[in-house]
């Protein structure tokens, strides 16, 4: 895959930026995965690496192929709706 690279780091011109409104179904999934994270930082206490992600395994970290903390199957199996979302 080949991809253009700005002098300045940026493939995104000004005029190609633009602000999508997300639905509310969508806002509402995100709200409860920031519940749930909070939940998890505070069950993980010092284990807790703070990355910036919204989606993170129990601890913070990115998910990778040998995640194994059950973290992304629990969440795909978890319904937004089921978890006051």
């Amino acid at each position: 895959m080949l991809r253009s690279v700005r002098a300045h780091g940026d493939v995104k011109t000004q005029k190609s930026r633009r602000t999508l409104k997300l639905p509310q179904l969508a806002v509402g999934a995100l709200l409860a995965q920031r519940t749930r994270q909070g939940r998890e930082r505070e069950e993980a206490g010092p284990l807790w690496q703070e990355n910036g992600l919204v989606f993170a395994t129990s601890v913070g970290t990115p998910w990778t192929h040998t995640t194994s903390d059950g973290t992304s199957a629990r969440h795909a199996a978890t319904p937004a709706s089921a978890t006051g979302g």
